[in-house]
């Protein structure tokens, strides 16, 4: 597993958000820098598409990336 995704909530707005964390060192580890790459440059190519769940932002730390999105109950 090269992350996981939580919940979190805007401490200002009260709104949820989805956000998927990464390990950089999972992904080094196991070769898997291009597929994020691509994962990610698919969601923003089709954002505005219906059914797909849109990419707000992308957050680079130095341990991990860390993408968000809206938070939608019962969905994964």
């Amino acid at each position: 597993m090269i992350g996981v995704a939580l919940v979190a909530r805007h401490i200002q707005s009260k709104l949820l958000y989805c956000l998927k964390c990464m390990s950089h060192e999972k992904i080094v580890e196991k070769n898997l820098a291009d597929n994020i790459r691509t994962e990610i440059q698919i969601m923003l190519d089709l954002a505005g598409k219906p059914n797909i769940m849109p990419l707000l932002k992308i957050i680079n730390k130095p341990s991990d990336t860390v993408l968000v999105f809206p938070y939608v109950p019962g969905r994964d």
